[in-house]
């Protein structure tokens, strides 16, 4: 049998030790568990490497998988890496049935529906292009290439992730690029506005629905399929998840971008300091002055977010 149900799969995250034959030191979060059509996932770390771990939910799915391990093999490490552990998981509690992990690394970055936003358009070409040499180098095709399925880096190169799909590049991508690009003409920021907010995005690293974050300022920060919000210290939704991002709390305020882009300022009670207007924000701890970017024009806000200039 090399399929298992998303209640078993949760169940060995959750007590890897048990249920993994040779991964039981990763740590999981479940809350991060999600579902594809073919594959339950799960981030997890192991010796401060962050993977991504697939359980197959379907007959088909494990075939998917043990035919993009091979054609990747022949990549040369030009992608991430991608395993298929067989009888990884043992899926009932006496360990008669037992089914394959796919385990693939996760490189650090920014998602690419965030950085369309937050990187520059001749940075973000500059990935495309270089991602559309190196998959033609290697004859190889991605049937899902979509911004939520590829990282970009500190370098801008991009790295797609969930690879289960590869197959040997017969279509060459042409459909999904020609669609990047049209998306990057449309969301990214002109060139000579972009370092800024390109630091920032790459700060923020990689950020995924069921991230589990740090209590801040009795909030902490929750990412859900909608967007991203705020629970108290007993978990109750405070701050309403409507938000594209949003930083962690710090002197009683969260920088947080809508979902049309713009960038405001609200407090723990989710009441906006600065509103939602501007492409940038900064906040100076020291001076407790907040620097705000529309376009060309700069407005400094005092602490209590009064105007200063």
């Amino acid at each position: 049998m090399d399929y298992c149900t998303f209640l078993q799969f949760r169940d060995c995250i959750r007590n890897p030790k048990l249920y993994l034959r040779t991964l039981g030191d990763i740590s999981f979060d479940d809350s991060s568990v999600a579902c594809t059509e073919h594959f339950v996932e799960c981030i997890g770390e192991l010796y401060n490497c962050r993977y991504m771990l697939y359980a197959p939910l379907t007959i088909d799915a494990i075939h998917y998988a043990n035919r993009a391990a091979e054609t990747m093999s022949n990549c040369n490490g030009a992608f991430v890496n991608l395993k298929v552990l067989k009888d990884e998981l043992l899926i009932n509690n006496h360990f008669a049935s037992t089914c394959s992990i796919v385990v693939e690394n996760l490189p650090h970055g920014t998602l690419l529906s965030e950085a369309m936003y937050t990187f520059s358009y001749s940075h973000l070409m500059q990935g495309l292009n270089n991602l559309k040499r190196r998959m033609a180098k290697h004859n190889i095709c991605h049937s899902n290439l979509t911004p939520n399925n590829i990282i970009v880096d500190e370098n801008y190169e991009w790295h797609p992730i969930r690879w289960y799909y590869a197959v040997n590049g017969k279509r060459k991508n042409y459909k999904e690029f020609k669609n990047l690009a049209e998306r990057i003409k449309e969301c990214a920021i002109p060139d000579d506005y972009a370092p800024q907010l390109e630091r920032l995005s790459l700060l923020n690293s990689l950020d995924y629905p069921g991230k589990r974050f740090p209590l801040k300022e009795r909030r902490r920060r929750v990412i859900t399929d909608n967007g991203t919000g705020f629970v108290d210290q007993n978990n109750n939704l405070v701050i309403k998840d409507i938000y594209r991002h949003a930083t962690d709390f710090t002197e009683n305020r969260s920088i947080v971008t809508t979902k049309s882009g713009l960038k405001g300022i609200i407090n723990r009670n989710g009441d906006y300091i600065i509103p939602p207007e501007y492409d940038d924000i900064i906040f100076d701890i020291n001076s407790g002055d907040s620097k705000a970017y529309r376009n060309i024009s700069l407005t400094i806000f005092d602490y209590l977010g009064e105007v200063k200039m």
